[in-house]
């Protein structure tokens, strides 16, 4: 995630983005295999507009939904007892 918050744009593994509530295709790219690592990196090679577009819907992605003030909330209602993680 530190990667889409600097407007860099990243390719994951499927199952590293499980939980993350992110679109792929909008604020990041998937690919399970060498060379669909290797074919979704030329392609944003080769088109800096989808590159910029791909990095600023991630940062943004990551702004909303893990900034401090997002994120603290639910945090301190779980140390608190007034709810658990399984219902953030």
């Amino acid at each position: 995630m530190t990667s889409c918050n600097t407007g860099t744009t990243a390719n994951f593994l499927p199952s590293a983005t499980e939980g993350l509530g992110a679109t792929p295709g909008r604020e990041l790219l998937i690919a399970d295999a060498p060379a669909g690592f290797a074919r979704v990196v030329v392609a944003l090679l080769r088109d800096p507009a989808h590159r910029a577009a791909l990095g600023q819907a991630a940062r943004e992605f990551v702004a909303v939904r893990f900034d401090w003030a997002t994120i603290v909330p639910g945090l301190e209602a779980v140390y608190g007892g007034e709810a658990s993680p399984k219902t953030l």
